[in-house]
């Protein structure tokens, strides 16, 4: 049974996600399980997969016990339902979706949507969002993870875009709770290169945290 705490500690604690984008679904879960190998234990299947439901389902039949597969650029609850079904232990979306949030509590699923704004952080955590993503993060300095946290005590924040091996430890240095990479790593596709360097990427994560 999907635990909600459990899905969304083991984020946290993992701090990295991720974002898988690949042309085709043989390419997805080659990428993926690759990653793994890697030491990467959270996983955001994007819903620009063809086929992006089945990748969930191929992945989530052989992960490990302490991995978690999750569904990204769900742009609407229809699609969230699909990998719900297909296996997807947490949903992520580019923007707020008020339908998509109340789907996600009824199936007792974490629901990380983008938002911008301190008024869409503000009614994401209205709809019961735990973790909400800052989207995209290079349109700001590391430093609004700060600003954000001031007045909005409690908030977790996950970067996605913008984030490198090289800002990380900025990210971190201000407050980010978890950082999502996608094309840094998804793009190399030989899965050996990709293993070397998702294993540099946790470890980096992990001195920075440590």
């Amino acid at each position: 049974m999907i635990n909600k705490v459990r899905i969304l500690k083991g984020i946290e604690d993992e701090a990295f996600v991720l974002v898988l984008r690949t042309n085709t679904k043989e390419e997805g879960v080659t990428v993926a399980n690759a990653a793994i190998n890697g030491g990467c234990n959270v996983i955001e299947v994007t819903f620009t997969i063809p086929n992006a439901s089945s990748v969930i389902t191929e992945l989530c039949k052989e992960k490990k016990e302490n991995v978690l597969i999750g569904a990204g650029t769900v742009l609407d609850s229809e699609t969230a339902r699909i990998a719900i079904l297909a296996g997807a232990e947490f949903i992520v979306s580019p923007s707020f979706n008020k339908e998509t949030a109340i789907l996600c509590n009824r199936y007792g699923i974490p629901y990380i949507p983008g938002c911008f704004t301190v008024r869409e952080i503000v009614e994401a955590k209205e709809m019961g969002v735990d973790v909400v993503k800052l989207f995209p993060g290079s349109a700001f300095k590391p430093s609004i993870i700060k600003d954000f946290k001031a007045p909005l005590k409690g908030l977790s924040v996950m970067v996605s875009g913008g984030v490198s091996f090289d800002n990380m430890s900025e990210w971190f240095k201000y407050g980010c709770d978890v950082v999502s990479i996608g094309s840094a790593i998804v793009n190399l596709k030989d899965p050996k290169i990709v293993e070397e360097e998702t294993r540099k990427y946790i470890t980096r994560v992990k001195e920075i945290r440590s």
